[in-house]
């Protein structure tokens, strides 16, 4: 089974997926297991980052609805109804996996935005069945 590696968000670190929690495992340059970087969240089995890019919201776990919370107070700043949040398109939209209008089934989805409020969200790409022959799978890369 292939294993991709991923740089920490400063370029020090690598890491390597694990099954498990954490979902990660990371090394120095030289090959030696080290601790995590200090305030560094990722999305879980991702190399996205979690924290929004001025760095006060965090992104939560999978599932309806997810949420966003505030890093200073520990509080949720927002609830959406989408299935996954996967990555920061500013500091107040997230990139989803969702349905702008009504979804017949979980699996019947496309990427959405969606506000940290939840009360905005614009479809990005068609709805597909991700459990069809031949369904696509979005790559989200940094610019």
């Amino acid at each position: 089974m292939r294993q991709d590696l991923g740089w920490s968000l400063d370029g020090t670190l690598i890491w390597s997926p694990t099954i498990n929690r954490p979902d990660r495992v990371w090394y120095t340059i030289d090959g030696e297991e080290a601790e995590a970087p200090a305030g560094q969240h990722y999305v879980g089995h991702s190399r996205h980052s979690a924290l929004s890019p001025d760095g006060r919201l965090l992104l939560g776990e999978d599932g309806l609805p997810t949420k966003i919370t505030d890093i200073a107070t520990g509080e949720v700043a927002g609830r959406q109804r989408v299935l996954q949040l996967h990555a920061w398109a500013g500091d107040d939209e997230v990139i989803a996996l969702g349905c702008a209008g009504k979804c017949g089934n979980e699996f019947k989805n496309g990427l959405v935005l969606v506000s940290v409020d939840g009360s905005r969200v614009t479809q990005l790409a068609a709805n597909s069945n991700s459990q069809a022959d031949g369904a696509w799978r979005a790559v989200l890369t940094p610019r």
